[in-house]
């Protein structure tokens, strides 16, 4: 459906009549039910004193500006190779690929080189093999250095896209911190697996690939297109097969978003993303769920928002904010 028809509905321009049809089409439809609620957020933000005139309109179009102030939010995009630090040996006769976790055992991390990206920032790494990794606000990559030798095993903690160069010879294997791995040859996917989450999540853009847990041996199959959700206190998973792409990877360009999310996930993900600490005081507060999207707005626009849907007061003092 038309956002401009969306936004009409939003601002009350539509007959009873009209917001009665569209009201109960949503109840039928999730995904306009999702629209609805991200275009009704951006035009509550375009009403706050806060709004800056650069964000992008309720309709989609693009404003003057944008470009900038999305560079703003990211506050850094770092390119970082590491071509000078491996000798890659293109020649050496690699054989069949290990089993991951032996592999993991006979591996200490930290012995090759390790890259931090702080909170607010963003990364890019260029590994000698030519695959390419975009690392999330406070993430960590090791790389080992006998990579790209008999294996290309790196341990990743926290959230990266993984644009994986081909090479079934020699296929590429990433730890995660809680006992799960996943095994690719050449593909694009974006992994999150911060420690402190209750869950790991993994969506498959192209190709194939496969989710090992340590505990069990299980072997996950994931096919492109698809999203899995494994959470770490339990042995089920969660298979979607019609999984938003841009929504999983918009942290990517420059883009937080949030749909149907958690209070405790969307307060990691705040703190992350701004470099704050957030404090709720309310527990209540817990139950919500949010749904919003942002692009260059501060995290004073996200509580005045957040204010303004689910009720939530806040104090700011330096870095650190209160929720109550």
């Amino acid at each position: 459906m038309d956002r401009k028809y969306i936004l009409r509905i939003v601002k009350g321009e539509g007959t009873p009549e009209e917001r009665a049809r569209f009201f109960a089409r949503t109840s039928q439809d999730e995904n306009l039910a999702r629209e609805y609620a991200r275009v009704k957020n951006k035009y509550i933000m375009s009403t706050l004193p806060y709004s800056p005139s650069s964000a992008v309109s309720l309709t989609g179009e693009k404003q003057k500006g944008r470009f900038v102030s999305s560079l703003i939010k990211v506050a850094a995009v770092l390119f970082i190779p590491l071509m000078s630090y491996f000798i890659y040996d293109i020649s050496k006769d690699r054989g069949a690929s290990k089993d991951i976790f032996k592999t993991v055992a006979s591996t200490e991390t930290g012995t090759g080189v390790h890259y931090w990206v702080n909170t607010g920032v963003k990364a890019t790494v260029i590994l000698p093999d030519s695959t390419q990794v975009w690392l999330n606000s406070a993430s960590s990559l090791d790389i080992p250095e006998n990579f790209g030798k008999d294996n290309r095993l790196v341990f990743l903690s926290g959230e990266g896209f993984f644009k994986v160069k081909s090479n079934k010879a020699l296929p590429f294997h990433i730890k995660t911190p809680k006992g799960i791995a996943v095994r690719v040859t050449g593909t694009e996917f974006n992994l999150s697996c911060y420690e402190n989450d209750k869950n790991l999540k993994l969506t498959l853009l192209k190709g194939s690939l496969d989710i090992i847990r340590e505990q069990n041996n299980e072997i996950i199959s994931v096919k492109p297109n698809e999203q899995v959700v494994i959470d770490y206190e339990l042995p089920d998973k969660k298979v979607d097969s019609d999984t938003d792409l841009k929504y999983a990877t918009a942290w990517k360009e420059g883009n937080l978003r949030f749909e149907k999310t958690p209070m405790d996930e969307v307060v990691r993900k705040l703190e992350r993303w701004y470099g704050v600490h957030i404090t709720i005081e309310n527990k209540d507060l817990l139950r919500h769920f949010f749904t919003a999207d942002f692009e260059s707005e501060s995290i004073i626009q996200v509580m005045e928002l957040m204010k303004i849907t689910i009720g939530a007061s806040f104090e700011i003092k330096g870095n650190d904010i209160r929720l109550y």
